[in-house]
């Protein structure tokens, strides 16, 4: 798992309110309120076209990269470790307007729990909320809930968009919710920075211990709910660095500007999930884009959810010494909801690659997850 980079008050903090007095005051507060999930998935890849070669140790042959942030890879053999993880979360409220929101994971890549969201947060109206701490960068549609598989008809969100080397920030979000009639509104503004230790997604460029930093991270999302339409659109800017630690001459920094937009449909048994995303970057005088999206079609039968999508990511670059990657994966996904709180999930993947990494090659992945919440 990514190494995340955590200030010290950010645990101690978070033990302090979970450990906020049991004793109830006459009005009820505080309270606290425990929730958790956890995913055991086991895949492997299963038909591939050529050797290719693994960059990562341990493992020979060519991988499937399910997870870039926490570079969850597939290879040949059977394994559990790429995608399982588990979380627990704590509400503590203090009132009916303040409360403190703190959330560890535990991944199959790093047995080490990361503190993934510790944050304050306070109403200052019944439609405005101030958040302060840390928290998921909200750039795809499933960002905040992104590790919680039962919430979600794929074993995983499509890495095409779902993957790069920042998931988290520590800082600031104003957030405003309304119904207006039949349609729901909520909107925020968000800004804020993370470092990410020794990034494991760096090492699909071939570094194992650089450190990544997204500055001054800004933006703003808009998301329209009407009967069976959803619709949701992100606007981020941000400053990437990155600093290798065994070479200074891999050191670079970058402009981002990316954004996004979703459009959910719900039929009733019929489901339609799309999301578009595209990610520009500037260094060093060049421009590389990475515009990418997934449309996936389901249909609910009794506990039986049958799921079929296709994603494609593609980059342009007007640098001459960076060898662009594009990509594409259709994928057929069978759900069953074991009960209202579990759900097994196998699923196909089919990753054909026409500009790509030494370390991947058109293969065919087999995947079974378990998802559970609590």
């Amino acid at each position: 798992m990514t190494t995340l980079h955590r200030p010290r008050l950010l645990p101690a903090l978070a033990l302090a309110l979970l450990a906020a007095p049991a004793a109830l005051a006459e009005d009820g507060f505080p309270a606290v309120k425990f929730s958790g999930f956890a995913s055991i998935v086991a895949g492997q890849i299963v038909n591939h076209a050529a050797p290719g070669s693994d960059p990562e140790p341990g493992k020979s042959g060519p991988i499937y990269l399910a997870d870039w942030s926490n570079w969850g890879a597939y290879s040949k053999t059977l394994s559990l470790q790429p995608e399982s993880r588990a979380g627990a979360q704590a509400v503590v409220s203090f009132s009916e307007s303040l409360r403190f929101t703190g959330q560890m994971v535990v991944r199959g890549t790093d047995s080490t729990p990361a503190l993934t969201w510790a944050y304050v947060a306070y109403d200052l109206s019944p439609e405005w909320e101030l958040q302060v701490g840390r928290k998921r960068i909200p750039l795809y549609y499933y960002s905040d809930f992104q590790d919680i598989g039962f919430s979600y008809p794929w074993v995983s969100p499509p890495p095409e968009v779902y993957g790069w080397d920042a998931t988290n920030y520590n800082g600031a979000s104003l957030r405003y919710k309304t119904v207006l009639g039949s349609t729901t509104v909520a909107a925020s503004v968000f800004g804020g920075k993370e470092t990410v230790k020794e990034s494991r997604y760096m090492i699909s460029a071939g570094l194992s211990k650089a450190d990544v930093t997204w500055s001054n991270i800004r933006g703003g999302d808009l998301e329209v709910t009407k009967d069976w339409l959803t619709v949701r659109g992100v606007f981020i800017q941000a400053d990437p660095s990155v600093v290798d630690r065994l070479n200074s001459a891999n050191n670079y920094q970058q402009k981002m500007t990316a954004y996004g937009l979703a459009a959910n449909g719900d039929f009733g048994n019929l489901f339609v999930l799309t999301e578009f995303a595209q990610n520009n970057r500037t260094s060093a005088g060049y421009e590389t884009k990475a515009p990418c999206y997934t449309v996936g079609l389901g249909y609910r039968l009794g506990k039986w959810t049958p799921f079929l999508n296709f994603a494609e990511y593609r980059e342009t670059t007007t640098n001459p010494s960076y060898a662009p990657v594009s990509y594409m994966r259709p994928s057929l996904t069978l759900r069953y909801d074991v009960a209202s709180s579990a759900s097994l999930k196998l699923q196909v993947d089919r990753y054909l690659e026409y500009r790509g990494t030494a370390f991947t090659t058109d293969s065919t992945v087999v995947r079974l997850a378990l998802d559970v919440v609590f």
